[in-house]
């Protein structure tokens, strides 16, 4: 029979002593420990202590060793859940430092006295983390990982202008780069492919580096990083707490209308097709009228002419016509698109040049104003305190984006109205690639309908 010695450490404790796994081991084998199940885990995890749970029920344990209650667990719900079942199995709990033996009422008590005891000091240590983060917003100070492009002084970011390696520009400078270079390109692989030719491998040989601008695993997460936009990010890499944005408190690598591209295109590349080709600029923009599903490219060639023509690509279609409505040809479909673009530029020029609607807010923002106007008139109070910091944050949150969707927006026209207004400059200039590039930033759909193009639902 098995008598398990549990030894764990947290990972600082681990980074502020290392031989502390170590030294529990020699203990538990000291103290009879058969077997050692051992990690390097927070003590409010389940995960590992469900592998400690499932050994137990192997059958062929006796007792469990540790040096610590809370080498078990620091939780007291858990604690008492793996006691219930070190009683039905018939298993043995042994504490070492605290001299409990699970055999004794006196150790029964005592183990339940000191994992309340553990509990407690886990709370207090998250309540005194949430005031320490309440402090940091109040001072407005910089919080985390600096990104790409920026250094931190004191409390602030600031733009990092030191030169970057041997490449004779600044961080800051090559995080402009990377920006301009993934809103002309369109894609994350694409963009991290071009900046690692113009600048090279200059990874560490051993490992990643964060002085090194961001590669393709780390761009979409950098592009995202709301420090980036100038405003600092609180709980931005927590992904069980909502992000707490503070707006406008340093200079802003990327503007608010750059980024509202940004997610489109991110977006965009989440939805369309995976492999696409220079000759279907539509890619991923073309839908069927009657299930609502995309519809997809089919190349024929024939005499040496290629023919390409689009069909509803849903396998099950909730309308049975849909599956075999007629096909419409690329030349089309492309042809219709290019002129409800020209005849929404034409539209656009006849409107009254710097004439802007003032931003009102939306019903979202008004309605998150009257909550935070209905918690300013109750007695002080911290739950209420900390309730108006979160409001205040989604108001802000709001604001800024409903400002990046209006500066987005009043690019987009004026980019229209400069490039892309004369129907012969889409025919004879704009090869298919560049055709795809401005029909993902002014074409949200192209719906067909019984071989004919129902409508074209654009961005501008």
């Amino acid at each position: 029979m098995v008598i398990l010695g549990r030894a764990r450490v947290s990972s600082l404790e681990q980074a502020n002593n290392s031989h502390a796994l170590e030294q529990q081991i020699h203990r538990l084998r000291d103290a009879g420990a058969t077997e050692i199940l051992s990690e390097t885990e927070s003590g409010k995890s389940k995960k590992q202590l469900q592998k400690l749970i499932d050994r137990i029920r192997q059958g062929d344990v006796t007792e469990i060793v540790a040096t610590r209650i809370d080498r078990i667990t620091r939780s007291l719900v858990q604690l008492r859940e793996f006691i219930e079942i070190c009683t039905t199995l018939g298993v043995n709990l042994r504490i070492l430092d605290q001299q409990i033996d699970l055999k004794t009422p006196h150790g029964r008590l005592m183990l339940n006295m000191l994992g309340s005891l553990a509990e407690w000091e886990v709370d207090l240590l998250q309540d005194r983390v949430r005031h320490g983060w309440q402090h940091l917003r109040r001072e407005r100070r910089a919080p985390g990982i600096v990104p790409f492009g920026y250094k931190r002084e004191g409390d602030r970011y600031f733009p990092n202008l030191e030169p970057y390696q041997d490449t004779g520009k600044s961080y800051w400078e090559i995080g402009r780069e990377i920006v301009e270079t993934f809103l002309m390109i369109g894609t994350i692989r694409g963009t991290a492919r071009e900046m690692g030719l113009r600048y090279g491998d200059r990874r560490s040989p051993n490992k990643y580096s964060s002085e090194e601008f961001p590669r393709e695993v780390g761009l979409r997460y950098w592009l995202c990083n709301p420090v980036l936009r100038g405003h600092l990010g609180y709980f931005y890499r927590d992904r069980v707490k909502e992000t707490i944005l503070v707006p406008d408190c340093h200079e802003a690598l990327i503007s608010g209308a750059e980024f509202a591209e940004i997610q489109r295109l991110l977006e965009f590349a989440r939805k369309s097709e995976r492999k696409t080709n220079d000759i279907k600029p539509l890619a991923g923009l073309v839908y069927c009228g009657l299930c609502g599903g995309k519809m997809k490219a089919y190349k024929k060639t024939k005499n040496g002419r290629t023919a390409i023509r689009w069909y509803c690509a849903a396998t099950h279609a909730p309308v049975p016509s849909c599956v075999k409505s007629p096909g419409i040809r690329n030349e089309i479909l492309e042809s219709a698109t290019v002129r409800a673009l020209v005849e929404r530029a034409a539209v656009l020029s006849n409107t009254i040049e710097g004439a802007r609607v003032a931003i009102e807010d939306t019903a979202e923002i008004l309605e998150l104003l009257e909550s935070l106007r209905s918690l300013e008139a109750l007695p002080l109070n911290p739950i209420f305190e900390e309730a108006k910091t979160k409001l205040k944050s989604q108001i802000a949150e709001a604001r800024i984006k409903l400002r990046q969707e209006m500066e987005s927006q009043q690019d987009l026209e004026k980019e229209l109205l400069g490039a892309y207004a004369d129907i012969e400059f889409w025919e004879k200039w704009l090869t298919s690639s560049e055709k795809r590039r401005a029909f993902k930033r002014f074409v949200q759909c192209v719906v067909v309908k019984a071989g004919q193009v129902e409508r074209v639902e654009l961005l501008v």
